[in-house]
């Protein structure tokens, strides 16, 4: 505000009074620039503050997520541990059952492992009948029938004997004899 604007408002005041108005003007102007200078500084320090409150919340919860993940993985392991201690006594391989564990281990450990007896269970009973089965089948097989040894099997027995003979091979000699032993008993000469 100037001298001129003062007067244009108040045509009686005085110069005294219009100096006195426009110090005061400027007084008070310049006390609500420092006011305002310092809430913009308060403002910025408050902001500041919040940012850093913020980031540090941000910080606190990503390592909380990072910790529940390590602790999903840890759990999931376990639990693929304990269900592959399922299929040891089945004489499996870690190579055979373990893209089956990978479809079902989780990190809720009853589930795993209620799924895991489950699979034992019937590998188990799969392979009983399985066993069952076979030993029915070799019960109902006939004796194979009895043969004659050719001559040229008897010339090749008495050969292994006197190989085995010569060699010193004890185990070579009894092979053969029991083989000769085998062959008379069966009626061909040796």
């Amino acid at each position: 505000m100037t001298r001129d604007d003062i007067k244009k408002l108040f045509p009686e005041a005085t110069d005294e009074q219009i100096s006195s108005l426009l110090s005061s003007h400027h007084n008070e102007l310049n006390r609500l620039k420092d006011d305002n200078k310092a809430l913009k500084e308060k403002a910025d320090k408050f902001d500041a503050a919040e940012r850093e409150k913020l980031s540090q919340e941000e910080k606190l919860n990503k390592l909380i997520e990072e910790a529940n993940k390590a602790k999903a993985d840890n759990l999931r392991l376990l639990n693929r541990t304990k269900a592959a201690a399922k299929f040891a006594p089945l004489g499996l391989t870690e190579k055979d059952y373990s893209p089956i564990l990978d479809g079902f281990v989780s990190d809720n450990e009853e589930q795993t492992l209620n799924f895991a007896d489950a699979l034992v269970k019937m590998l188990t009973s799969t392979s009983a009948k399985a066993a069952a089965a076979a030993k029915q089948e070799l019960m109902q097989t006939p004796p194979p029938a009895g043969g004659t040894v050719s001559s040229n099997t008897a010339d090749s027995l008495k050969e292994q004997f006197a190989n085995a003979r010569k060699n010193n091979d004890m185990l070579g000699m009894i092979k053969s004899m029991d083989a000769m032993t085998s062959a008379s008993e069966q009626g061909t000469k040796v």
